[in-house]
Order: structure tokens, then C-alpha cells, then sequence
């Protein structure tokens, strides 16, 4: 799939004080993170039970522009998320500052080429993107590095983990791992397929197809995987699905994942539901919605146990 064609498919689409931690540049061997406390003030009513609620009205979602994908620092006061302008997707970030969130504005390395997709790691000093800036070939993995009071300078990852295709949603574990999408690669199984980049002695070792088990005809995009990267969300348009896109979950058991279980109709519809991405101390899953073919995304949250049952129980562990 060119660029062009995966932009429409996908997007239409505080500096604050951290634990003491690994960086996933440089994870600890045997690295245990409780899950931290984060506050939601002002991003709209908590969902309970198995409802999902409209997430951060007024502030992320707003009626004239289409926003998808956020990633929340470890205390829940600073934001950063997709949206999509008249020059292509963008990182915006907002910070809760005397008891109100700021206007969001441009992330400060949003500022080549276009930017998505945002990430924390598990320990929140790294946050991975998406961008075509150069030598980007087509869209490629990115990150930063928290540098005192803001961010370092955007760092390309290798030829390891990126390619002439595009790379999409990176998700890293504990163990400093990166999970992402990805099309146009010679041992794709269909039109888009999830990969991992294993993590070691400091280096990324060529991404690997996560197999049948996961992929598919079909396409697979997006997968949130938790820190301790034995639980997988994706979505997928395969067939037997609510709609257009729909969510699944799947479990890792050793070195194989499960035969993936469509989350249902609590989160699925008959419009495009839309990357799964978990709050840091597992409660919630924030996602996007569209029309089919309108790639118009608002967003919502849902308790993640409706959508996994086993979720927040393995998110911080």
C-alpha cells in the first residue's frame, strides 16, 4: 500500500517527575513497574461497566477536526495525540496546568514532514512517533528523549526495525521491545501485518511477522501491547467482524499468541473502531471511531475490562 492510500486507511486518520527507571533505550534486565496513579481531571465523564463515553470533548475531540491515537504521560497531565490538518497528521500536546488543560498546540518535534501516532514507553521518557520527514522512506518509526524540562532531538530508528514501506503505531514493552504495523514487506501475509523489534544489549534486531496466528489475509493495524508485552489489541477489517475495522485481543503464552478474540459489541460497531490504546495504569482503553469511508475520527473510552477481561490485571505487571 503506497503512502497515500495508508494515510486514508489510518488516519484520515510537563515536564513532570518520573519514577526512578530504565530507559527503554536502556531497560533494565528485571524491570517491575507499579502502575502509577493518574488523574483524569477534565477528560470527560469515567467509564464503568461495559459503556463507552465520548474522551476529551471540547479538548482532543471537537466537531470541525478528526483526532486519533493518545498517549498519556505516567500521572495523566500531559497529553499528546493525532490530528489531522489541511497539511496532513500532526502531534499536538496539552498540559493540565492550575486545575485546566492548556490550548493544545504543535509537539515540539512535530515539525517536518507530517507526525502520528504517539507513544510512551512503560517508563514515559521515551515517546515513540511516526513521521516522513527525512530519510524517512515512506513513514518510519521515531522517537524522543526526555531532556530536562522538554525533549531532545527526533532520532530515526534503524534499518532494523524500519523499511521502504511504511511503519505504523509503535508500542513499546518493559523490555524496551517495539510493536508496530507495517505494509508493503516481502513476508507480509496480507495487507498490513504486526511486528515485533526485539530489544537487546542496546540494539533493536530485525522486526519479526508475528505469524498466521495474528495475521492475515486481511489487514492488521495498530496494536497496543502492555509493558509486560503479553497482551495484544489490534484492529483488523478480516471477515466475521461488527463492521469495517474492528478490535481484537490476543494472549502471548511462552513464545506463540492466541487465535485472536473479536472484542464484541460493547466496543465494535458497524463504523471503523479504531486503535485500542490503554491508560498507563490499565483502567481505560482510549480509541477513535469513524463512518465508514469518512475518515472523520471523534474518540472514546471504554473500562478495559469490556474489552479484555485480563487487561489492566497485566498492564502494570
Amino acid at each position: 500500500m503506497k503512502l497515500i492510500a495508508a494515510l486514508c486507511v489510518l488516519l484520515g486518520t510537563l515536564a513532570t517527575a518520573y519514577p526512578a527507571q530504565a530507559s527503554p533505550s536502556h531497560p533494565a534486565k528485571s524491570l517491575k513497574s507499579a502502575c502509577p496513579h493518574v488523574r483524569y481531571d477534565g477528560r470527560g465523564a469515567l467509564p464503568s461497566g461495559r459503556r463507552s463515553l465520548p474522551f476529551g470533548r471540547g479538548l482532543i475531540s471537537l466537531p470541525d477536526r478528526s483526532a486519533r491515537v493518545v498517549a498519556i504521560s505516567r500521572d495523566g497531565r500531559e497529553l499528546f495525540f493525532s490530528q489531522l490538518g489541511p497539511t496532513g497528521p500532526q502531534i499536538l500536546r496539552s498540559a493540565f496546568q492550575n486545575g485546566a488543560w492548556r490550548e493544545p498546540e504543535p509537539a515540539p518535534f512535530s515539525n517536518v514532514g507530517i507526525n502520528t501516532e504517539p507513544s510512551f514507553s512503560p517508563d514515559g521518557r521515551t515517546l515513540y512517533f511516526i513521521s516522513n520527514r527525512p530519510p524517512s522512506q515512506g513513514t518510519d518509526i521515531w522517537k524522543v528523549e526526555r531532556s530536562g524540562a522538554g525533549w531532545g532531538e527526533p532520532e530515526r530508528l534503524g534499518e532494523a526495525v524500519n523499511s521502504a514501506g511504511n511503519e505504523w503505531h509503535p508500542q513499546s514493552t518493559r523490555n524496551g521491545d517495539l510493536y508496530f504495523a507495517a505494509d508493503d514487506r516481502r513476508d507480509g501475509h496480507g495487507q498490513a501485518d504486526l511486528y515485533v523489534s526485539k530489544f537487546a544489549n542496546g540494539t533493536f534486531s530485525r522486526a519479526q511477522n508475528l505469524g498466521a496466528s495474528i495475521n492475515t489475509p486481511a489487514a492488521e493495524w495498530d496494536g497496543y501491547v502492555n509493558p509486560a508485552g503479553n497482551r495484544l489489541i489490534f484492529k483488523s477489517n478480516r471477515p466475521g467482524g461488527h463492521g469495517g475495522m474492528d478490535m481484537y485481543a490476543s494472549t502471548r503464552h511462552g513464545g506463540s499468541w492466541s487465535q485472536p478474540r473479536n472484542a464484541g459489541p460493547i466496543v465494535n460497531t458497524a463504523d471503523d473502531d479504531d486503535s485500542g490504546d490503554v491508560t498507563p495504569d490499565g483502567r481505560f482503553v482510549i480509541f477513535a471511531r469513524s463512518k465508514p469511508g469518512a475518515q472523520f475520527w471523534s474518540m472514546y473510552w471504554i473500562a478495559a475490562q469490556a474489552v479484555d477481561p485480563e487487561l489492566s490485571h497485566n498492564t502494570c505487571h
